[in-house]
């Protein structure tokens, strides 16, 4: 049964992109049922194009009122899964997006310092230990890199700094039903915690 007390969830993950067609943060929160997505309050699902325009897109239309925003992308280094304490005012990449773009060196707000520090308004060492508790092997990342992943997050912080962005994995390193129990976990932790000063708290 939904709880009238848990925030709005919006979630968000990426399409194809390079020589991954099957992209793990795209097919996790696909896979959440229709009851499972009333049960967790969660009121937007996306999925975006790998392009700095699709990402503007959908921040232009997201609702932010009284909602966590939980970003997904994939890194296919990864051997667990990685959340990120904070984003960076820089693009700056060489591989290409999905329209075959690059930028390099370029700020995301002119009107602030190149690689300017933005963290989530969130507790998310509190977050890391509560899912580490449930076994999860979790890691604390203060590197998102500087590609769109970065992008989204530093632009949906200025939007909601109750945000959050998780890296996951390849689904041959951590298996398809492991990567969603742990997404149902952590959504299912943020609302778990009744006194918002354990999760709302500078990192």
């Amino acid at each position: 049964m939904q709880n009238k007390n848990y925030k709005n969830i919006n979630l968000s993950g990426f399409g194809e992109w390079g020589k991954t067609e099957r992209n793990p943060s795209a097919l996790l929160i696909q896979q959440l049922s229709p009851q499972q997505q009333h049960d967790l309050n969660i009121q937007s699902i996306k999925i975006l194009k790998v392009t700095k325009e699709a990402c503007d897109d959908y921040l232009s239309q997201i609702n932010n009122k009284n909602a966590i925003n939980i970003h997904l992308g994939l890194f296919d280094e990864l051997q667990n899964f990685q959340l990120e304490m904070c984003a960076y005012n820089k693009l700056d990449y060489q591989l290409k997006d999905f329209n075959g773009c690059k930028i390099r060196r370029a700020k995301i707000d002119q009107e602030i310092d190149m690689d300017e520090q933005i963290k989530s308004s969130l507790n998310i060492s509190q977050i890391i230990f509560q899912l580490q508790q449930l076994g999860y092997q979790v890691n604390k990342s203060y590197d998102p890199g500087r590609f769109l992943c970065n992008y989204l997050y530093y632009q949906s912080l200025k939007q909601n700094p109750k945000t959050i962005f998780l890296h996951v994995p390849l689904y041959e390193t951590i298996k398809e039903e492991k990567q969603l129990q742990f997404l149902i976990d952590l959504i299912q932790t943020l609302h778990n915690t009744n006194n918002e000063q354990d999760i709302i708290k500078n990192n």
